[in-house]
């Protein structure tokens, strides 16, 4: 929606008022005098990214790379370091169990 900035800015019972055109192949809006084309049965089109967005893209990848590999030495170093600890204190098994549920958070939110 945030390409046609007029049917964002449209009533919802403007918006809901739309109707075919063109043998399918446009939308009309006939409240806002708005008409959209879209394509139909258009199989044989290829999207292409520019190269920005491509170059955009490899960064977040590769900087979500490093923020997983990080995530799990920190991970890793935390669960050793809580293993080594004596067990008979009354905080280890709570800080294990904040733990798992901690990266189990993560694993899932991400």
């Amino acid at each position: 929606m945030k390409w046609y900035p007029e049917l964002m800015a449209a009533r919802l019972s403007d918006l809901a008022r739309s109707q075919f055109i063109c043998d399918g192949t446009g939308i009309e809006w006939p409240a806002l005098d708005y008409h959209l084309s879209i394509a139909k049965n258009n199989t044989d089109a290829v999207w292409k990214p520019t190269a920005e967005a491509n170059s955009k893209a490899t960064k977040l990848r590769v900087f979500a790379f490093i923020g997983w590999a990080v995530a799990i030495g920190i991970e890793g170093v935390a669960i050793f370091w809580l293993l080594k600890q004596d067990t008979g204190k009354s905080w280890f098994l709570w800080a294990v169990i904040g733990a798992v549920v901690a990266i189990a958070i993560f694993a899932i939110g991400a």
